[in-house]
């Protein structure tokens, strides 16, 4: 686990974990932030 990864603990997380290691990596958690982050029209 790297320096920037945040462990996979709850299905929210586990939504985002594209690559299925138990991390959420920078990229997975710029995925996951853009998902929440969009308005709902």
């Amino acid at each position: 686990m790297g320096f920037l990864d945040r462990s996979v603990e709850n299905s929210f997380n586990r939504l985002f974990d594209l690559n299925r290691d138990g991390v959420l990596d920078p990229v997975e958690q710029a995925v996951q932030l853009d998902y929440i982050s969009r308005e709902i029209n």
